[in-house]
């Protein structure tokens, strides 16, 4: 049986991520996260690494290592509807959520060979929910559905703010707003990867709706029968 893929597409706390899981649940598929996927290797390579006082110094130390993908032992579980990160066997949960985390994952992302494992485990799922920055460009450009989300940097900020403090880590807002501006302009600047919108993907600006709003339009375009 053909595998359905959707993709959903962005800049950074466009709500990708919490579409596509709700996305998923609601249609019995798999939530391809492959934001967790890279956490978890950069979260793996935090380890191997050692302390870094800055994300730069952590940036100009994997660029100086020859650390394989392979070597850190990132996997990944699914049961058909959820996904699992794991390093050597043990699921990483929330830890890969950390501010540490998320100012260093630019760095590994930036590595093609590091894009290429994670690639290559999107690649292995099938009838998922994927949502990244190329999924529907690079990774599964033949997908059955994409989607291209998008919403102001002063909306984007506040959501990173409110998910953050929900997990007990509070960050100046204003910190928040720079670092999303900076994200987006290295995302649409990558040699690999590039964040860009596709003629086929099809613009919601998840902006002035709710989860329910964004999942509503998307759903209101499918036109197959699960």
């Amino acid at each position: 049986m053909k595998s359905t893929v959707i993709t959903l597409d962005g800049p950074a706390g466009s709500g990708k991520s919490s579409v596509a899981k709700e996305l998923a649940r609601r249609l019995g598929m798999l939530h391809a996260d492959s934001g967790g996927i890279y956490r978890t290797f950069t979260l793996a390579l935090m380890r191997r690494l050692g302390p870094c006082p800055s994300h730069e110094a952590f940036g100009e130390a994997l660029s100086q290592s020859s650390i394989s993908p392979e070597s850190l032992e990132v996997s990944i579980l699914t049961d058909g509807t959820h996904q699992y990160n794991l390093i050597r066997g043990q699921d990483q949960a929330d830890e890969i959520r950390s501010p540490d985390v998320t100012s260093r994952i630019r760095y590994v992302a930036d590595r093609p060979v590091f894009r290429e494992a994670v690639n290559a485990l999107l690649r292995g799922m099938t009838n998922v929910v994927a949502d990244g920055r190329d999924m529907g460009s690079v990774v599964f450009p033949n997908a059955s559905y994409k989607y291209y989300l998008e919403a102001s940097v002063d909306i984007r900020a506040a959501r990173r703010a409110a998910e953050n403090e929900a997990r007990g880590w509070k960050e100046d807002l204003g910190e928040i707003k720079e670092s999303i501006r900076k994200r987006d302009e290295e995302d649409e600047k990558r040699e690999y990867g590039a964040l860009i919108r596709t003629p086929d993907m099809i613009l919601i600006d998840t902006g002035p709706l709710n989860l329910e709003g964004v999942i509503g339009r998307i759903l209101n375009s499918l036109q197959i029968k699960f």
